[in-house]
């Protein structure tokens, strides 16, 4: 029964190495077919491509649309695409473009207005009121003067300094030192009241142009 048993499963044995070895040239001969089939197909697309590129030598690659890369932020329920913007890009045309919440659509063409030169014209404002002006596109330049950007500092000022301090001083009660410190800031904010009045006389023109307009308006 064991001699039997044996050629029995001996016998099975070579029927599956058969099988498998029907089966691997069956496989390797649907994967022949397949690379000939791909090698035929490339061939004929080679051609085709050859064929459209004769006739398209007029079309450039300026021509060919770039796609477009976008990057949608969603606040509160609205979305801009901020793909569209660089770092150079003002606040304004983005949150136009947000309250606008439609970040698929193709941005329009931002046409920037040419900057208007200002000239010196104190005569501006008399212009406007005899009608020899009819339209203000600018203000007037102001004034050319020497202002510095700041005032001068007041003597109290500069002799505030950590340079000048002297450690041997006695110390100061709190009246004392309230009543300096109001000295000092009336002589300072009188001295930025002084300073805004010559700046201000640089810009007479634009005032008295700015009330001419207003009381037309009326």
């Amino acid at each position: 029964m064991s001699k039997r048993r044996n050629l029995l499963d001996s016998a099975e044995k070579r029927r599956s190495l058969q099988n498998v070895a029907v089966a691997r040239g069956r496989l390797k001969g649907a994967l022949a077919d397949i690379v000939t089939h791909s090698d035929d197909e490339s061939d004929s697309d080679d051609s085709h491509a050859t064929r459209q590129s004769k006739r398209s030598k007029t079309v450039t690659s300026d021509s060919i649309p770039i796609p477009h890369q976008s990057y949608i932020m969603k606040l509160f329920d609205r979305s801009v695409d901020l793909a569209r913007f660089d770092e150079s890009t003002p606040l304004y045309p983005i949150c136009r473009a947000w309250m606008l919440n439609q970040p698929r659509m193709n941005p329009k063409p931002v046409r920037t207005p040419s900057p208007v030169k200002r000239e010196y014209n104190p005569q501006m404002a008399e212009q406007y009121r005899n009608g020899e002006l009819k339209e203000i596109r600018a203000m007037p330049k102001p004034e050319a003067s020497s202002v510095e950007k700041y005032p001068s500092p007041v003597d109290s000022q500069r002799r505030a300094s950590k340079d000048k301090l002297d450690a041997n001083l006695e110390p100061v009660s709190k009246a004392v030192l309230l009543e300096e410190h109001k000295k000092r800031w009336g002589q300072v904010r009188r001295n930025w009241e002084q300073y805004n009045r010559v700046k201000a006389e640089r810009h007479e023109a634009s005032f008295e142009l700015l009330d001419a307009l207003l009381k037309t308006q009326v």
